[in-house]
């Protein structure tokens, strides 16, 4: 039920005239109002998304306008929520995990893995018939092969949610190698690896100014181009355009030429230049 005319996903009044307002994360909130009371109860749910968590300027920024912006919408009084996955060791979710104000609850799919060394050998043969390619039935058979070992490979193991047949521990043994260790640990365990978007840790990443004799680090040391002990070079061209081939045309504008260029010192760093 509700007073206002219309029905709104993002502002609406409900019957007993309580005022609710939806916004876009990183969007002007500040001083909003209703009949001159702040804000009761600020909820987030998925606020952050794997673009916010990209980078660290962006984390940064993202936890800025949490903490200038949605932190002074409310009163002393004021209840806040802040639900969704942890994208990011370093995301917002993540810092208000050790936040002292806040009462937290952090949860995992997988509460306690198979804690024996038959299990985890078992599990090895498991994936082993899985990942057997040239199998067609690999998935019932690695089923089969777990039904007939299950008491050993179930040792120890404690799940969250046993009462969901997605959310059985066989499921979620499943999921983890169909879609990846970097999936699993970010989407089901809520430990996501850093920058896990990244095929490299962009946050170790440093920077350099080529020079005609060398590199200067952002450390401060210069490194020689005659103490480069490797060079590797990748062209990547962008695919040709013929007249009146529209799908080409688009995704000549969408993928870029490349010529990557790599050294590597005898020290062992390796340089992007």
């Amino acid at each position: 039920p509700m007073h206002t005319r219309d029905w709104r996903m993002s502002d609406f009044i409900t019957a007993n005239d309580c005022r609710v307002r939806a916004f876009t994360p990183r969007t002007k909130v500040r001083g909003f109002l209703w009949h001159n009371i702040r804000p009761t109860k600020i909820v987030l749910d998925d606020a952050e998304d794997p673009e916010t968590c990209l980078t660290p300027l962006r984390r940064e920024r993202f936890v800025q306008w949490y903490n200038n912006d949605v932190t002074k919408l409310g009163t002393a009084d004021t209840n806040y929520e802040i639900i969704g996955t942890i994208l990011h060791p370093e995301s917002l979710l993540s810092q208000l995990l050790d936040n002292p104000g806040y009462n937290h609850r952090f949860y995992q799919a997988v509460l306690a893995f198979a804690d024996s060394p038959d299990a985890w050998r078992l599990w090895g043969e498991w994936r082993t018939i899985l990942c057997d390619l040239d199998n067609d039935n690999r998935i019932a058979d690695a089923h089969a092969f777990f039904e007939a070992q299950r008491v050993v490979m179930m040792h120890g193991v404690e799940v969250l949610w046993p009462e969901r047949a997605s959310e059985s521990y066989y499921a979620l043994m499943l999921d983890r190698v169909i879609h990846g260790e970097s999936a699993f640990w970010q989407e089901r365990q809520n430990t996501p690896t850093r920058d896990s978007t990244y095929l490299f840790d962009v946050d170790g990443i440093g920077r350099i100014a080529v020079e005609p004799d060398g590199a200067m680090r952002d450390d401060g040391r210069y490194v020689r181009w005659r103490d480069m002990t490797a060079i590797v070079a990748y062209y990547d061209p962008t695919p040709g355009t013929l007249p009146g081939n529209h799908d080409m045309a688009l995704l000549s504008k969408r993928d870029y030429a490349a010529c990557p260029v790599l050294m590597q010192d005898r020290h062992g760093y390796q340089y992007v230049v």
